[in-house]
């Protein structure tokens, strides 16, 4: 039985150390392990052995791709999609009766909200990448994709 670790290029260059735990980890459980790069619009070669995939790619299309192929898809896409919207990991969690930061469109513009120090956060994506501290009393930048976390 074998493991794959499937990264996008950039993400294996900022996680490499982790990737190397991980297949090193992969590769005591399931006696082979191997951590194939794909860009997008990739497919990668899979042998008969291979039995869970972890997907450390942004790719839908190819999270798909391996869970029509592969018995165990860890990071399936359903939890990427979730996980990299910040409104459908919101209403995930609140239809599962589980804590959510509270969070509001930054276009509503509340004026409570101008009063205090804010945080503003792109609705997709992770990593920190967009965010913005507004100070008390500061304008919101109109982005109907942007979020304030408090």
């Amino acid at each position: 039985m074998s493991a794959l670790v499937c990264y996008d290029p950039w993400s294996l260059a900022r996680n490499l150390a982790f990737a190397r735990a991980l297949s090193v980890g992969l590769r005591r459980h399931f006696g082979s392990a191997r951590i194939a790069v794909v860009g997008p619009g990739d497919r990668v070669e899979l042998d008969a052995a291979t039995r869970v995939v972890v997907a450390r790619t942004r790719d839908l299309a190819l999270r798909r791709w391996l869970e029509q192929r592969v018995p165990t898809v860890l990071n399936s896409s359903l939890v990427a999609l979730i996980g990299n919207d910040k409104l459908a990991a919101s209403r995930w969690l609140n239809a599962h009766h589980l804590p959510a930061p509270p969070a509001i469109p930054a276009s509503l513009e509340l004026d409570d909200l101008l009063l205090r120090e804010r945080v503003l956060k792109p609705r997709f994506g992770h990593g920190g990448v967009g965010v913005q501290r507004l100070p008390a009393r500061s304008p919101t930048p109109l982005a109907l994709d942007h979020w304030l976390v408090e």
